[in-house]
Parts: C-alpha cells; structure tokens; sequence
C-alpha cells in the first residue's frame, strides 16, 4: 500500500478518517453546492458549471495527484468506492472524468454499479438499444466498441454505462470478461475510471480491485463512520500492490487551504474585481437563494 501523502490538513475531523483509514490522502473536495442544487436534472457538474469555483478547482488539484504518482507505478485504471451510499463516489467520479478529459486526455467512465448505476442518468444520455457493460459481461459476442457511448458536451469523455441490471452481479464481475475489458480500455485510453458500488455493502468493488491500477475511497464528512473505516483499511489490506487513497469529500471550507487564504483574495479581487470572487466561490445561485434576493 503506498504511502504517498499529497496534502497535509489540520482539521480533527480529517485526521480522524486519516488514522481510521491509514490511507494517504489525495484530495479534500470542499462543499459549496447549496443543498437545493439541482444535481439530479442533468449534467449538473461544478467543473462544468462553475470551472472557476473552489470545489471545481479541488478535482483539478486530484487529477494533478494521480498525474504526480511515481513513473513506475501504473495508475492509468482507477476504481472509486465509499464505504455507503451519499458519499458522493460518483459525483467525484464525474467530475474527475471532465477534469482529465479537458486536459485532452481520453477517458472512460465505466459505471460499474451494476444494482444502482447512475452515470447514465447523471449525464442525461438518451436511453438506446445499445448494450452496456452488463450485456458485455454476460454475451461474449458482443465487443467493448459496442457498449461505448460518447458525451458530445464533453469532448474526449466516453462512458460505458451498465443499461441492463443484472440479477447476479457479483458473479458477472468475477468472470474474465472484465479483465478483457480494461485490457482493450488501457489500448484505447489514457485514463479509464470506474464507478462501483459501495464497498461496506456487497463485495463488487474489492472484485473490481483485482484488475486497477488505483481504487479511491471517497469519505463524506458527517456520513462515514469510524467502524466502517477500520473495514475498509482491512479489507484494502489484501491488496498491498495496489495505489490507494482517500478523498475527503463535503469538507467545510473553513478547514481546508482555502481558508488561509482570505486576505489574498481580497487583495487580488482589487485587481481582478469580479473574477476573483467567482474562483473561490461555486458560481451557482440555488433557486432560493435567487427567489429571496428578489
């Protein structure tokens, strides 16, 4: 297991999941989408609807991690897990896709959640008869091109979602054809990130760690819990040749790098005026908050 930290954080409530999890940390996502946020009406994504903001940024500073993994050390497959559902394993998951891909890079989203998968829906694709990863892991005739679906908005971002759930997917998973899968994905790109299911709940995600190169654990501040966090450190223990780490996710901005950096932002707002204020805020207005500013 490496132990390759990226950040240094004072907040109690960071080294509680540090020492619970002793994973080294990549990132610390922080929460500034209002909680009326639209998430769920299309690709509501903070790195494309707020490129400036403080969150948005904290995904470019994950991708710049995973970028700065030692050479000898394949990364270029990564799984993300949470110990439970609301965790936000596969927000993080999205916006770390669009990140990479606005770098020019070729990505690939595999939504591997084959019992709650969300990519699709996420992403407002159209529903077609165009297999997914649960028809290519149980039909050997059909091929991966046939289950990749592009994201025009997104250039450089393809995704393979799962379409049909499967009544057994664990079993699914455990089959070959998943590592053929990511054998013809690492051919075709440079990244290719794969959202599982959550790894307290069924056992698909450490089945899937079997053929990555990376797996985050993505931890919400509030929602994760000590004993699951000493569960997870146990069972990543199996895994000692893979790169691991934690994203620390919805922290209050007050306990990240951000928040040192008051008296900076307001000396470049007097140069940058608005623009300034946009970057380090989310550059989103829920509909409350407009409904009482008129």
């Amino acid at each position: 297991m490496s132990s390759v930290a990226i950040q240094s954080r004072r907040s109690s409530r960071l080294k509680s999941l540090y020492l619970c999890l002793s994973l080294p940390q990549f990132q610390s996502i922080g929460m500034s989408w209002h909680p009326d946020h639209p998430a769920k009406n299309g690709i509501a994504l903070i790195t494309l609807l707020a490129p400036r903001s403080a969150s948005a940024e904290a995904y470019r500073l994950l991708r710049t991690s995973i970028s700065l993994m030692p050479v000898s050390q394949k990364h270029r497959v990564i799984a993300l897990t949470s110990g439970g559902p609301g965790e936000g394993k596969s927000t993080t998951t999205l916006n770390l896709a669009v990140v990479l891909a606005t770098q020019s890079k070729r990505v690939l989203l595999i939504d591997a959640d084959l019992r709650k998968p969300t990519i699709a829906q996420r992403l407002k694709m159209s529903a077609t008869d165009q297999p997914g990863l649960s028809r290519y892991l149980s039909d050997s005739s059909v091929l991966p091109e046939d289950c990749v679906q592009r994201v025009t908005e997104i250039p450089g971002l393809d995704v393979m979602p799962v379409q049909e759930i499967p009544p057994f997917p664990s079993e699914l998973l455990s089959q070959g054809r998943l590592e053929e899968l990511l054998v013809w994905a690492r051919d075709h790109y440079d990244y290719v990130l794969i959202d599982t299911p959550p790894i307290l709940l069924v056992t698909d995600a450490l089945i899937i760690a079997n053929y990555c190169d990376t797996l985050l654990v993505v931890a919400r501040i509030g929602v994760a819990q000590r004993k699951g966090l000493f569960r997870i450190r146990h069972d990543l223990a199996k895994y000692p040749s893979k790169q691991t780490g934690i994203v620390v996710n919805a922290l209050p901005f007050s306990d990240t790098y951000y928040s040192g950096y008051g008296n900076y932002r307001k000396y470049y707002g007097t140069g940058y005026g608005k623009e300034s204020g946009d970057y380090y805020s989310s550059g989103y207005i829920s509909p409350a908050k407009k409904k009482k500013q008129q």
